[in-house]
C-alpha cells in the first residue's frame, strides 16, 4: 500500500460523503416544501370557510386536505 492508493481511497470516501449529503439535503428540501404547501392550503381553506360560512365544496376540500395530511 503506497500513499497514492490511500489518497485515492480517501478521495473516493469524501466524494461519497458529499453525494450522501447532497441527496439528504434534496430530500429534506422536497419534504419541507411539501409540508409548507399543505399548511398554506389549509390556511387558505380555513379563511374561505370563515369568510363565506358553510359551503359544501370548501368543506370537502378541507376534509380532503386534512385526510391527505394524516396519510403523510
Amino acid at each position: 500500500m503506497d500513499i497514492s492508493f490511500i489518497n485515492n481511497c480517501l478521495s473516493d470516501l469524501w466524494s461519497f460523503h458529499l453525494v450522501l449529503i447532497g441527496i439528504s439535503l434534496s430530500i429534506f428540501t422536497l419534504l419541507y416544501s411539501f409540508i409548507l404547501n399543505k399548511r398554506d392550503e389549509l390556511k387558505s381553506i380555513s379563511e374561505q370557510i370563515k369568510s363565506s360560512g358553510k359551503n359544501p365544496s370548501i368543506e370537502q376540500k378541507e376534509r380532503f386536505a386534512i385526510n391527505s395530511d394524516l396519510l403523510t
